[in-house]
């Protein structure tokens, strides 16, 4: 079965997807194969619902649909209905309300390279991969303005976004502390650039300040992005396009809404309430 993988493997590159993207695609079908999965509808449900039983909905459903190309790219049947498979939920999951990224970015000011980070963060909804990606030269003057090109981790694509003047001026502000070489925008002062993982303890220092419980990353901060702009009107399409995302179930899937919040609306726009 493992020459399968090569067959997948070929398919996924001429689908044009992005290094890792394939990895996460190939290390779904590695582990259907390792778990004994053949190409039966009985072993895809044992995988889905018995294996990958502690995983979020949301999850469970991109490892069905990764099934799903794995089979046709085997040039197998795939033996589900259209509407068949996990449905695409997710559990609550920390998230950062307004009033805690405005604590935090109050909080970060007194460290210039955190200040730019976390402004960052909150303005574009941008993973800890593609944080720690960005090189100097992805920032740009535009129409006096500037703009930030950033390169999706997941999928290979790139945004085009706009910084508003008070992240403009924390990015500035940095630039000028860390020096104008190129290279990385969050670096060492050796100029080698700050891992993920490191960008992600910054946050964590502020954690216990902010009164967030423990297990809270810097994921939060796009959680939080993503409910509020969906909160002020954007719809899941839109947030789709601009979070970077292929899968249409995503923007679904970070969106936190609160009971009480979702209650109340539903009152105020029924047209009984109060008659």
């Amino acid at each position: 079965m493992t020459g399968l993988l090569g067959v997948f493997e070929a398919e996924l590159k001429f689908r044009g997807l992005a290094p890792e993207s394939m990895y996460r695609y190939l290390r779904v079908a590695q582990m259907y194969l390792d778990s004994g999965g053949d190409f039966s509808r009985a072993s895809v449900l044992q995988f889905v619902e018995i294996k990958l039983n502690k995983s979020a909905g949301t999850y469970r459903r991109w490892c069905f649909d990764v099934l799903k190309r794995f089979f046709t790219s085997c040039e197998k049947p795939w033996p589900f209905r259209p509407n068949e498979g996990p449905h695409p939920s997710e559990p609550k999951r920390p998230y950062l309300t307004k009033e805690q990224a405005h604590a935090l970015l109050e909080l970060s000011k007194k460290s210039v390279l955190d200040h730019a980070l976390f402004r960052l963060a909150a303005i574009t909804g941008a993973r800890r991969a593609e944080l720690a990606a960005i090189q100097v030269a992805d920032l740009a003057k535009q129409n006096g303005g500037m703009v930030l090109h950033i390169q999706a981790k997941k999928h290979g694509g790139r945004r085009n976004l706009p910084l508003d003047g008070e992240t403009a001026e924390a990015v500035e502000r940095w630039l000028s502390l860390r020096g104008g070489s190129p290279g990385p925008l969050f670096c060492h002062i050796s100029g080698r650039g700050l891992s993920p993982d490191e960008l992600g303890a910054r946050f964590r220092a502020y954690r216990r300040a902010l009164g967030l419980p423990e297990g809270t990353g810097l994921h939060a901060m796009r959680r939080g992005v993503v409910t509020w702009l969906y909160q002020a009107g954007m719809g899941e399409r839109e947030l789709q396009q601009w979070g970077g995302w292929k899968s249409p179930h995503m923007p679904h899937a970070y969106i936190q809404l609160e009971d009480d919040e979702v209650t109340g609306k539903a009152m105020s726009l029924n047209p009984i309430a109060g008659v």
